[in-house]
């Protein structure tokens, strides 16, 4: 069970446990079944046979279109040690209120 202010996730491979909770649990709150897991917090879950997958490929693509860099080239890291860098190698920010977002 996992609970997170008023979202309730339940995960066993126990369909009956899952049925009895949510049968105590609705006896003393206002429950609402919205049946199989597929985005919570940020977290995108996908079934794989009898595996859940947890990916953050949503937030990340959403995270890089605020960004304006949905377009940018992927790179591999750590980037090459060799390399140096200088203060004004790079325009300023057009926008500087986007970095600490």
């Amino acid at each position: 069970m996992l609970v997170y202010v008023d979202d309730i996730i339940l995960t066993t491979n126990n369909q009956h446990a899952i049925d009895d909770m949510v049968y105590m649990l609705s006896q003393t709150f206002a429950v609402q079944d919205l049946g199989g897991i597929s985005y919570f917090l940020g977290l995108e879950v996908t079934r794989h046979n009898l595996d859940l997958v947890l990916s953050q490929r949503k937030y990340i693509h959403e995270l890089l279109e605020r960004a304006g860099l949905a377009a940018a080239k992927p790179v591999p890291t750590p980037m090459t040690t060799n390399i140096t860098l200088a203060l004004r190698d790079n325009p300023a920010f057009s926008d500087p209120a986007k970095y600490p977002r």
